[in-house]
C-alpha cells in the first residue's frame, strides 16, 4: 500500500514514531508542511519531501527534496492513504 503522511510540526513525535512504523511494510512518503521543514532526523528509509513555499517563507535550506503544491496535489492523489498530523 502506498502511503502518504503530511506533517505540519516537527516536535509532533508521536507521529514521526508512527510514520517510520508504517514504513516497514508499506511505501511510504513523507512531506514537511508549515514549521515541519525545520525537521531534522530522518525517518528510517522513508522518502521525505518539503513543500517549497514553508521553506521559502522560512528562509531556510531544508535537507530534504523540495515539491510544489503540484507535486504535493500528485502524490497525494497517487497514493491509497493519506494521514495529516
Amino acid at each position: 500500500m502506498k502511503i502518504v503522511h503530511i506533517l505540519r510540526d516537527a516536535n509532533n513525535t508521536y507521529a514521526i514514531e508512527t510514520i517510520t512504523s508504517h514504513g516497514v511494510d508499506n511505501e511510504v512518503e513523507l512531506i514537511l508542511i508549515h514549521n515541519a521543514v525545520y525537521l531534522k532526523v530522518s525517518c528510517a528509509g522513508i522518502k521525505t519531501y518539503a513543500c517549497k513555499d514553508d521553506v521559502e517563507a522560512r528562509g531556510i535550506k531544508p535537507m530534504w527534496e523540495i515539491l510544489s503544491y503540484e507535486g504535493i496535489i500528485k502524490k497525494i492523489f497517487e497514493s491509497d492513504l493519506v494521514t495529516c498530523w
